[in-house]
């Protein structure tokens, strides 16, 4: 499973989280959890009934995959943890 990450994190873990709820086109993602991106989680939750709590943890990792189509490549079909990296 994932870092749980929230508030005044960086880096690729944020990049992901970003990817995976539309927040940022692929390559486009800058990796920070500020306030911005925590509104947009917190909605995320609540529109997928959880808490909202603005943290990114394992329930809201699970909901988010769960969320998220999966994408393919010519040889077989993959996770959505791996197409956001």
């Amino acid at each position: 499973m994932l870092s749980t990450i929230r508030l005044n994190n960086t880096g690729d873990i944020v990049k992901i989280a970003q990817y995976m709820l539309n927040y940022a086109e692929r390559g486009k993602a800058d990796g920070i959890f500020d306030d911005r991106f925590a509104a947009e989680v917190g909605d995320w939750q609540a529109k997928h009934n959880l808490t909202a709590d603005y943290i990114i943890g394992p329930n809201t990792w699970s909901a988010m995959a769960k969320a998220m189509p999966t994408c393919s490549t010519s040889k077989n079909k993959t996770s959505t943890y791996t197409c956001a990296i």
